[in-house]
Order: C-alpha cells, then structure tokens, then sequence
C-alpha cells in the first residue's frame, strides 16, 4: 500500500458521512413537502367525494387521511435514493471550516498525475476540516411547507367531521342551495373587484375584461349553482391557458416584489415593482448597477449580505420565470460574494431581463389578480350557504 492510500481512505470515509448526511436531510426536506402536498391533495380528495355523494363517497372520505403517511414516506424514499453530488458536499464541509475549498480542491485533484503535490493539498485539506463535523457541515431542517400543514390537516378534518350523509342532501335538495340574497352579495363582491383591476389596454384584456363582466352579469341573474360553478372553471381554465402562453404561470412579480425586505439598495426597486412600473424598475436596477461599477454605492457587508438574501428570495418567488429566475440567482450569488463588478454585472443582467419582459409581467399581473377573484368567487360559492343580508361567519 503506498503512502498516499490511507489520506485517500480517510478522503473517501468522510465523503460516505457527508452523502449519508446529506441524503437524511433530504429525505426530511421531502418527506415534509411529500406529506404537505399529499394533505393538499387529501382535502381535495374528501371536498370531491363530500360534493358528489356518490356510492364511493364515504370510503373516499375515509381513506384520504391515509394519502398524508403515504406521501411523507414516498417523499423520505426519493430523498434517501436522489443523487448526493460529491462536490456539493465538500463544499458545504469547507463552508462550515471556513477552509477556502481546502477539502473541494483536494477531492478534484485526488486523481492528479503528481501525486506528491496532490498528497500535500489532501493532507492540508483534511487537517482544515478535521474539527468539523457531518452535522455542522450539513445541519438537518424541516421543510418550509410544514409550518403551513395544520391548514390543509384543519381543513380535512373539517370536511370528515362536517360532510353530509346521503340523507341530509336528499333533505337539503328541495332547499334553494343558493338564498336570492347570497347572490346578490357575490354580484356585488365581483363588482367591486372588477372596477379594481386596471383598465384593459390589449384586446385580449379587454376580451378578459368582458368575460368577467358576463361572468358578473350571470350571478345577477342567479343561475343555478352548478352552472354558475361550471362557467367560474371554464374562464379559470382560460385563464391557465393564457399564463401558460406567456411561459410565465402563476408569476405576479408585484406580488413578488415582497419578497425584497432588507436591502436598501433595492429600496426604490422593490417600491417601483410594486407599483406595477416595470419599466421603471428596469432604470433603477440599471443605476444601481451603474453606480456599483463607479463606485458611487458605499455598501457595508451587512448590505450585501441583504441584497443577496433579497435577491434569492426573489428568484424563489419567480420560479415560474426561468429567465428572471437565473437572473435574480446570479445577482444573489454576486451579493454573497461581495464583488461590486460582478454584483454590477448581474443587476445590469436582471435590468435588461425586466425591461425586456415588461409587457409580458403586465400582463401576468392582471392574469394572477383575475384567478385570483375566480378562486375566492368560487370559494364563496361553493361554501357560503344560509347567509343573511350578504353577511356570515364563512364569507
């Protein structure tokens, strides 16, 4: 056995903790989304079989809560079986021992045809991070969708308590499902947010605009429920057409600029995002940038350390934008490197990206903010029942 062999054990032993490690974290982070997205996808199943009162209602209703411990382990399975790349991990390993890529240089360099210097910079590696742990390296989370859980469990639990027997429907048919004053109410309601959304400048918004004023003129007239239900999924369904022609679905970058919080370099820009001004925004990134690469824009690291965690917030909440999403990221990862020039380059990027895509975002914004009073007209349609005067507990 030459010398090299046992720093090369030691190597390959502490990757095998930190692919273990790394695989139990991900099989957390997925068994937590697996059991989130089942219990979204429970309620759905146990709404369905409560509405249609079939004959396989009760067992549907029944069996849902089975699909949250099926979905958590399915999510764990694919966590502890997905792919551990070596050099994430060792990056992650220098990252915790502040070892400058020490222990990611010497796994790239492990196979070098000058072993004496490869043995050297794999010597020095494993002494910078000896002191490190797995657990420090790659610590264990829960994932983000848990704390948002005991909603959709609540709703479930609600639906299997509340869900009528096939007798109290037979007793609530001769019943109007919809009281006349209910209907005013939702008439009025969608009213009052249409003359909130802004004025149609296309012909396809004006074509969007006229749907949802059928759409109100409808309810004034109360049809029956289910044509009512029937006509909100069908423009719903037009709607998902239209975000997915635009290669942008469910993206609101109003609604994403929320995400900037912190960063008082992206102050004006998140304000002016907002504001729905994307060209605008698109000038301001653009100073920024411009100042940066002047070096007009005093920035401590506390301010890069907040633009970049506002930027990758940012590209989170676009994830639906591939482009802007990849811009926003290389802007983060700028930030967290602390390089003006780079950071400069990356905004002047994300400016051009936004000012490109302007019209585009417009139109995506009224897309999102039309569905939107879709789904909370058809939330109210499908549960309100027994109101009086427009008012009650569930509306």
């Amino acid at each position: 056995m030459s010398k090299h062999d046992p720093l090369q054990d030691s190597l390959e032993s502490r990757l095998d903790r930190l692919r273990m490690r790394q695989r139990l974290r991900d099989a957390l982070l997925l068994g937590g989304r697996g059991a989130f997205y089942a219990c979204v996808l429970a309620v759905m199943t146990a709404l369905v079989a409560a509405l249609a009162q079939a004959p396989w209602s009760r067992a549907a209703l029944w069996i849902s809560p089975g699909l949250i411990p099926a979905g958590a382990l399915l999510g764990a399975l694919v966590g502890m079986l997905r792919r551990v790349d070596n050099l994430h991990v060792a990056r992650a390993l220098d990252h915790a021992a502040a070892g400058e890529d020490r222990f990611a240089s010497a796994l790239q360099l492990s196979g070098h045809h000058r072993p004496a210097r490869a043995q050297l910079l794999l010597n020095d590696a494993l002494e910078t991070v000896a002191r490190v742990g797995e657990k420090a390296a790659i610590p264990l989370r829960a994932a983000r969708e848990l704390k948002w859980l005991p909603a959709p469990a609540a709703a479930l639990i609600a639906l299997l308590w509340l869900a009528p027997g096939p007798r109290q429907v037979a007793q609530a048919s001769h019943e109007p499902e919809v009281a006349p004053d209910e209907w005013q109410a939702l008439h009025r309601q969608l009213e009052d947010e249409l003359k909130e959304l802004p004025p149609p400048q296309t012909p396809e918004e004006r074509e969007l605009a006229e749907q949802l004023q059928k759409l109100a003129d409808l309810l004034k007239q109360q049809p029956d429920k289910k044509e009512a239900l029937a006509e909100i999924a069908k423009l719903r369904s037009e709607l998902e057409k239209k975000a997915q022609a635009l290669g942008s679905h469910d993206v609101s970058m109003r609604q994403a600029a929320q995400a900037l919080r912190s960063s008082a370099a992206l102050a004006r820009f998140a304000m002016l995002l907002k504001a729905g001004d994307y060209q605008a925004a698109a000038a301001e990134l653009e100073a920024v940038a411009q100042q940066l690469k002047e070096n007009q824009l005093a920035m401590s690291a506390e301010d890069f350390e907040a633009a970049a965690s506002d930027l990758e917030n940012l590209s989170r909440e676009l994830a639906g934008d591939d482009e802007l999403s990849e811009c926003c990221r290389n802007a983060a990862g700028a930030a967290s490197r602390m390089n003006r020039e780079e950071l400069s380059k990356a905004l002047k990027r994300l400016s051009q990206c936004t000012g490109k895509n302007a019209s585009k975002l417009s139109k995506c914004d009224g897309l999102c903010r039309s569905r939107s009073i879709l789904d909370q007209l058809a939330k109210r349609l499908s549960q309100c029942k027994g109101c009086k005067n427009g008012v009650c507990s569930k509306c």
